[in-house]
């Protein structure tokens, strides 16, 4: 066939990489995991006044990748707006939401922000009659975080306003 040329090239190349971005540096569970190890490590250091050249290690890994987690939530802002110009299907939305809400047990902050920013962006454009069932069971989740003693209060806040938001129509 013919080759892909102009724009559809460039949204093939812009979906694949959001794509790999997504899976690389939003749901990482080693990233967390690492980023707690080399927190409590830092600290530990700190405290035992062992080499400032340790420590300083132990924060250098844990700021790296506090800052994978943000740039996952700018990566999850950006969908949404890819979506609102019908770059991304309302599926890949969907796929997203869940993602996010995987981690119900003990999520990160930035998982919640991520799902809340993505809601307010997208919510009223993919809670159509189709999508009802998916969104009640989303938003069912949400009310069960907001009440988890494992999620901070300015989380829980940020949940409430979405759910909020959607009560009233968006």
């Amino acid at each position: 066939g013919k080759p892909i040329a102009g724009g559809q090239l460039f949204r093939k190349y812009l979906l694949n990489r959001c794509q790999e971005n997504f899976e690389r540096v939003w749901f990482t569970k080693e990233a967390t995991a690492a980023a707690k190890a080399s927190h409590d490590q830092a600290t530990k250091a700190a405290n035992e006044k062992k080499g400032t050249e340790e420590a300083e290690i132990y924060w250098d890994e844990y700021y790296a990748t506090r800052k994978a987690k943000r740039q996952g939530l700018d990566l999850i802002k950006f969908f949404g707006e890819l979506f609102k110009l019908q770059m991304l299907t309302e599926r890949i939305m969907h796929e997203c939401v869940k993602k996010i809400l995987g981690n119900v047990e003990n999520p990160e902050e930035e998982e919640i922000e991520s799902l809340c920013q993505l809601l307010k962006t997208v919510g009223q454009l993919v809670d159509t009659p189709k999508a009802r069932a998916h969104m009640d069971v989303y938003f069912t989740r949400m009310k069960e975080l907001g009440k988890s003693t494992n999620v901070s209060s300015r989380m829980q806040f940020m949940l409430q306003d979405v759910i909020e938001l959607r009560e009233r129509k968006w």
